[in-house]
């Protein structure tokens, strides 16, 4: 068990926003029985609402898990949302330099030179893996989609 799933506890204790990952995504829970050793799934949010600590009961009669698949999905969502942030705060602190009509990009023609469009952001989107970049364009869409539902 221990190649494909992590504990609960221990996945939960590295980072206290998995627990907002957790319920938002309704990502399921393997619960194995202590005493006869049988498992079965639950949904995190389920578990959640019944008991918010139920993953840290000393007594409890249930180990907890997670799997890999899942806590890479979790850990690429906080990847993306740390990414989003660090953009976000890139875009306030650039003002309006920011803005593409106001930044001005010298290129010589042939030269090969790139334009500087994105400053660090560029550099640090590429670095992401294409599952952290479609989370960052999801978070960025839904976003967007609450601005625009403001606006109207």
């Amino acid at each position: 068990m221990a190649d494909k799933y992590f504990y609960l506890k221990q996945f939960i204790e590295k980072d206290a926003r998995i627990i907002d990952v957790l319920l938002s995504s309704g990502e399921v829970v393997i619960c194995r029985s202590k005493s006869t050793g049988k498992t079965k799934q639950m949904i995190f949010r389920n578990l959640y609402m019944n008991n918010r600590v139920f993953w840290k009961e000393a007594a409890a009669t249930w180990d907890y898990f997670v799997t890999r698949e899942g806590a890479l999905k979790i850990k690429n969502q906080l990847k993306a949302k740390d990414a989003e942030k660090d953009v976000a705060a890139s875009v306030i602190a650039a003002g309006d330099d920011f803005i593409p009509e106001k930044k001005k990009a010298s290129v010589s023609p042939g030269a090969g030179a790139e334009l500087d469009n994105f400053g660090e952001d560029y550099e640090k989107i590429d670095k992401l893996t294409m599952d952290e970049k479609v989370n960052l364009l999801n978070i960025r869409k839904e976003w967007l989609l609450k601005l625009s539902a403001n606006m109207e």
